[in-house]
């Protein structure tokens, strides 16, 4: 966690940025990720007016890394699933991985034995 001034920085450059719409961290706990959010809101109060407000939300990154769609979004109103905020595209099932050592051990082998004969 970065202290309270490297987040206000942090915070005004966003703020700044046109065409910018939320902001997503991916946090390492939900404890630090509700930091986040109260910084957020602390920046705001503090710069009352002075910056037009965006979204500030955070995902932890273990639910992230179990379940992608199914994992949180938490932001200052509640929370709710990635797959109920954005359209995730569809992935393949990935191709399974075959050892093939054994295949090519018993192939050496019968090319051993035939050279033999």
């Amino acid at each position: 966690f970065k202290n309270r001034l490297r987040y206000q920085e942090l915070f005004k450059r966003y703020a700044k940025m046109e065409g910018l719409y939320a902001i997503w961290y991916v946090a390492p706990s939900k404890s630090m990720g509700n930091r986040l959010l109260q910084e957020w809101e602390d920046f705001f109060e503090k710069f009352r007016g002075q910056y037009r407000r965006k979204i500030l939300c955070y995902t932890v990154l273990d639910s992230f890394l179990a379940d992608p769609k199914h994992a949180l979004i938490h932001d200052h109103q509640g929370e709710v699933k990635i797959c109920d905020w954005w359209r995730l595209p569809v992935t393949s099932e990935p191709e399974k991985i075959t050892d093939h050592s054994y295949d090519q051990s018993v192939i050496a082998e019968t090319s051993k034995k035939t050279e033999a004969a």
